[in-house]
């Protein structure tokens, strides 16, 4: 067979024509190869040089540059108790401010100023309602003024120097003077903002009356959203501070924290880099009530902010004063909130027990104290009414805690 088939290609390729078209087609199909072979090497490198420019793209879009001060305040997040939150509408947020008395009232400029013509921002009356601190201008641009009340009207606002006398602040606004005179925190952006608007705090020179430089107070109250409306309670040891971190356009979180006495850190050999961090974005507020003396903390300020809360009556601002905790993730803030039918109305007659509670409370300070100056032959009388008025007191306060646990658990039952 092998025979046969050499024969019949010598045949095929006899002449010396033929033999000449042979090799000619022979080489055709030589450069026909080799034109595929090269054709699909250099495809195969223009796939992998783009394969490896995506790479290297992808892995340029992928690099996260971090910054250092972003870096070097989270290491250093402020160790913080934050007993409560709440997500409230943007355009109206600072009624949700329950301050005491003593801290004085957050309002917009044209409630505080109702006659002036000037275009205003959040201002802040103190306690003691004979200064007031605000920021006038527009979000393009705005400054801070304050005025001091002169018998029965205010003084001509006087711009707060020091401020965005530095290249370093821009748009000053949300500002609040704490009960010292002093001590003022206020939001701005500018190159020390590591947002939009950032949490500052500064002193003003009691003789010059400029601002010191303005210090960025850090995390957990400043992050890379807008961050606001710093406000400490000194007498109830309560704090506030607005975010949009987490929100939509239309609405802000109100953040509750227990002022500290003195500024602490987180550990870092007894916390993770991880939670660290958790801390610093405020992940979740339970974090940081984890041991029991942090949750004591939450319980004091919970029960300080009750009190102001029902017994503030001089609030005009249409906010319902209910404050009534269900449980460690819901908080009652309106008498709407109850589910059970008669709640509203057991909450309201708690409100009224706790208030008689209040009064006897007094009652028994004053009657122990005319006990102390009365000559010790004649204090029986007031021995026995202290005794009773005690017992009274006592048995009010059982009836409270009986009622405010029933209608706890009703709630829980009906949610």
């Amino acid at each position: 067979m092998n025979n046969l088939i050499k024969r019949g290609q010598r045949r095929t390729c006899s002449s010396s024509a033929e033999r000449e078209k042979c090799r000619m087609k022979f080489k055709q199909y030589i450069i026909i190869i080799i034109s595929v072979l090269l054709a699909f090497s250099t495809t195969a490198d223009a796939q992998s040089r783009r394969s490896k420019t995506k790479s290297k793209k992808k892995a340029k879009e992928e690099e996260v540059v971090v910054d250092p001060r972003i870096e070097q305040m989270t290491q250093t997040t402020q160790s913080i108790v934050f007993f409560d939150s709440i997500v409230v509408d943007r355009n109206d947020f600072m009624r949700y401010y329950r301050l005491g008395e003593d801290a004085g009232r957050l309002m917009n400029y044209s409630r505080l100023m109702p006659t002036s013509r000037l275009q205003g921002m959040a201002a802040h009356l103190n306690g003691l309602a004979d200064r007031a601190v605000y920021a006038l201008g527009d979000t393009a641009q705005s400054d801070l003024y304050y005025s001091d009340m002169l018998g029965t009207r205010w003084s001509e606002p006087r711009k707060m120097l020091g401020i965005t006398d530095t290249a370093d602040i821009m748009k000053p606004n949300y500002p609040y003077i704490m009960a010292d005179g002093i001590t003022m925190y206020f939001a701005a952006k500018g190159k020390e903002s590591i947002g939009g608007y950032d949490i500052f705090m500064t002193r003003i020179d009691i003789e010059s009356g400029e601002c010191l430089q303005p210090e960025n107070i850090g995390m957990p109250f400043n992050s890379t959203a807008n961050d606001y409306m710093y406000v400490v309670d000194e007498y109830n040891n309560l704090g506030w501070f607005a975010s949009d971190r987490g929100q939509d356009s239309a609405h802000v979180c109100i953040y509750m924290f227990v002022p500290p006495q003195s500024r602490g850190t987180y550990d870092p050999s007894k916390y993770s880099a991880e939670k660290i961090a958790d801390f610093a974005r405020i992940s979740s507020i339970s974090n940081t009530w984890a041991t029991a003396a942090e949750r004591a903390k939450r319980k004091e300020a919970v029960e300080r902010l009750a009190t102001i809360v029902n017994n503030n009556t001089n609030d005009d601002d249409n906010v319902t004063k209910v404050y009534f905790i269900i449980d460690d993730k819901t908080i009652y803030r309106s008498l709407n909130d109850f589910r059970t039918p008669t709640g509203a109305q057991e909450y309201q007659e708690l409100c009224r027990l706790k208030a008689d509670a209040d009064d006897i409370a007094a009652a028994l300070e004053i009657i122990r104290q005319q006990y102390e100056r009365t000559e010790p032959n004649k204090r029986q009388a007031l021995a026995t009414e202290i005794i009773t008025t005690e017992r009274t007191l006592e048995a009010t306060r059982n009836d409270i805690r009986q009622r405010e646990k029933a209608l706890r658990n009703n709630e829980i039952i009906n949610r």
